[in-house]
């Protein structure tokens, strides 16, 4: 009998535009990443953002990221900002892709925004 597959684990992909800061991870494979902080028991994503609101611990900072508007769209991820590909994994596969989010001022804010600009994002524990 044939398998139905209702969801499938893969990988995923940095899927980066030329001019990017990063630019070197074209096609490289992401690896997986959790924030871990046994000390800390809140862990919180701000997007738009590099430093944590008051009383809180920077843990890192870096690129908002998430799938093309084109595709069902996932969550969005902050992706470090010295983000690292998987050792000898570039073989562009296209699993799936971690595209840079950029500011749209149809309908957000601007200034403080400016249009078409990549959003930074900060993870943060308390």
């Amino acid at each position: 009998p044939a398998i139905v597959y209702t969801s499938v684990v893969q990988g995923v992909e940095y899927e980066i535009t030329q001019g990017s800061p990063l630019q070197h991870l074209h096609e490289q494979n992401a690896p997986c990443a959790v924030c871990d902080v046994p000390t800390r028991a809140r862990v919180i994503m701000v997007p738009a953002k590099t430093v944590c609101p008051p009383s809180w611990t920077r843990e890192y900072y870096g690129y908002l990221m998430t799938e093309q508007d084109s595709y069902h769209r996932s969550l969005y991820t902050c992706i470090d900002v010295n983000p690292e590909p998987i050792p000898g994994e570039s073989s562009n596969t296209d699993p799936s892709l971690l595209y840079h989010t950029v500011t749209n001022c149809n309908g957000l804010l601007c200034p403080p925004y400016e249009d078409n600009r990549l959003l930074y994002c900060v993870v943060c524990t308390k």
